[in-house]
């Protein structure tokens, strides 16, 4: 009985530290028992989306022009916006970044938060911020 248990207690300790390892996201979570690219697998709708103008803090808020439309990444890469517009994504940089590509253009997008429930997505260059935060439709 022993044996049976500080086996149960070892392989759920080995499973925790190597499988779920998501403490490189900022905002969270923690951990998960979901792949990342689980979690990001579905459809999403925009909660907020800003971008915000370097150095001189100009925001713009883009919440308005998105609002209705649905961002659903799919299992095979592909990804769409309210059926109009098409790509790929890609999880890169171990999981930290998010990769979309649209007509060629490919943007990677920091990833801040990672749950099933919700997804903080951000672009930095010198001159602009994007943040995108979607939830599960």
């Amino acid at each position: 009985m022993i044996a049976k248990r500080l086996g149960w207690t070892l392989l759920m300790s080995v499973f925790l530290l190597t499988g779920c390892d998501d403490r490189k996201y900022e905002d969270g979570p923690l951990i998960s028992i979901w792949s990342a690219q689980t979690r990001v697998e579905g459809k999403w709708e925009w909660a907020l989306a800003r971008e915000t103008r370097l150095p001189s803090g100009e925001v713009r808020n883009l919440t308005g022009q998105l609002a209705g439309k649905i961002i659903e990444f799919n299992s095979d890469n592909t990804v769409s916006i309210s059926d109009s517009v098409s790509g790929q994504w890609y999880l890169v940089s171990k999981n930290e970044e998010l990769n979309l590509i649209f007509e060629s253009s490919a943007t990677a997008y920091n990833i801040r938060q990672l749950t099933r429930k919700d997804m903080w997505l951000e672009f930095v260059t010198d001159s602009i911020q994007v943040e995108w935060q979607l939830v599960e439709e």
